[in-house]
């Protein structure tokens, strides 16, 4: 139990960070690529703003293109016409191309400027991007100015960006998860102890009881002897007995939940299946059920012999108690891979309005179907639960039509 506290909390705690760290990363590469795209959009928009058919000619000097530029800064403005690496194609009022400039491209050809413009064109679409290039389309009294500017250089920076804080992330989260490990054991130190000492009071006031119980049963069989058997000692008797069992059943839950030693080793549970049905026979006869069994031949398994007997006893003993009078009860075995998977079946007089998995919880009885008159203590199938635990193993429990109830067990 304290190691499954410890990996909730590791997990919990992991998940948060987990979060967070997307969050914070994710955000910072979304503000990252839309200031890029920003830039590059107002890049697009000097360029189409500063064409001019005759500078793109080259027939003007570098000093008289600063007077021409409208902006506050001609300087930067000249900057990003020198450094980027974009073409223009112009398209008169009848579609037809009358100017195409690639000086500031060396990959594309003057044809292959005009088809890519084109294609731009019929989108409708005044700015976008198509391929590694990034596009806006000027208009004025009809004429199209398209410019094309190649971002693969910002992208690549974003996707170093993004590949930069992956890694750094990654390390982050690293080292988180080291420091929660070492900082769970402090984080749970308190309800470990708060439940060590509930477990070694178990363990204690069990043992006490013991004595106890064993003389007021020994002391009720001698009295009978005289006086023979009464109404009040057979009730003396029966709580007894039924104290006993529930003291046996608080150590052994308490054992498990201390993850005792388990003594694994191969046999056929096929075997062991058959036998133990053969046990429940007179009580099955008695209340009038009808057994039903599939056990496939030679399912083996590595378990502890002892707890799985006492795992299936749990499950058919359950299966017998609660099943109503003339019931049905379906017992199957089957071998799948490496696994064993049992199923038992029964059918009851009103199905629980609880979830199925409230039945593992302890001492837990539905007021309709579990009464206390019948022996029972309410933790059988806790110690059920516990036994497959420690195993690694699965139960489930699930209402199916008819008022069915199946436990279905995977070792």
């Amino acid at each position: 139990m304290i190691i499954q506290l410890k990996r909730k909390f590791i997990f919990t705690a992991m998940a948060g960070i987990t979060v967070m760290l997307i969050i914070l990363l994710g955000t910072l590469n979304l503000i990252n690529i839309h200031s890029m795209y920003d830039d590059i959009d107002e890049d697009l928009s000097m360029l189409a703003e500063s064409v001019d058919i005759t500078l793109l000619g080259n027939t003007m000097e570098p000093d008289e293109f600063s007077t021409e530029i409208l902006f506050e800064d001609p300087k930067s403005a000249q900057d990003t016409m020198l450094s980027s690496n974009f073409f223009i194609v112009r398209f008169d009022r009848e579609g037809v191309p009358n100017y195409v400039n690639t000086n500031q491209i060396t990959s594309l050809s003057e044809k292959q400027a005009v088809k890519l413009a084109s294609k731009v064109r019929s989108h409708r679409k005044e700015t976008g991007s198509y391929g590694k290039y990034q596009y806006h389309i000027a208009t004025e009294n009809d004429v199209q100015t398209i410019v094309f500017l190649d971002i693969s250089d910002e992208i690549i920076f974003c996707l170093r960006v993004l590949l930069l804080s992956c890694v750094i992330g990654l390390v982050c989260w690293g080292l988180m998860l080291m420091l929660v490990i070492s900082v769970s054991n402090w984080a749970i130190a308190p309800v470990e102890e708060s439940i060590k000492k509930q477990k070694q009071f178990i363990t204690d006031a069990g043992h006490e009881l013991k004595t106890p119980i064993a003389v007021i049963l020994s002391n009720i069989e001698a009295l009978e002897l005289y006086t023979g058997q009464t109404k009040w000692s057979g009730n003396i008797k029966k709580q007894s007995q039924h104290l006993t069992e529930l003291v046996y059943n608080l150590l052994s839950l308490s054992k498990m939940d201390e993850n005792a030693i388990i003594n694994l080793e191969e046999f056929s549970i096929s075997e062991m299946m058959k036998a133990l049905l053969e046990t429940f026979q007179s009580a099955v006869q008695e209340k009038g059920l009808s057994l039903h069994y599939e056990i496939e031949g030679n399912v083996r398994i590595r378990a502890d012999r002892s707890q799985m007997k006492n795992l299936i006893s749990i499950l058919l003993d359950n299966a017998v108690s609660y099943s109503n009078e003339g019931g049905d009860i379906w017992v199957r075995l089957s071998g799948k891979k490496q696994h064993a998977i049992l199923q038992i079946e029964n059918t009851c007089q009103e199905l629980p309005d609880v979830p199925p998995e409230k039945l593992f919880e302890r001492f837990y009885r539905s007021d309709r179907s579990h009464k206390q008159s019948d022996g029972k203590c309410g933790i059988g199938l806790s110690i059920a639960e516990a036994i497959v635990n420690a195993h690694k193993g699965t139960i489930k429990a699930c209402y199916l039509p008819e008022n069915h109830i199946c436990l279905t067990v995977k070792i």
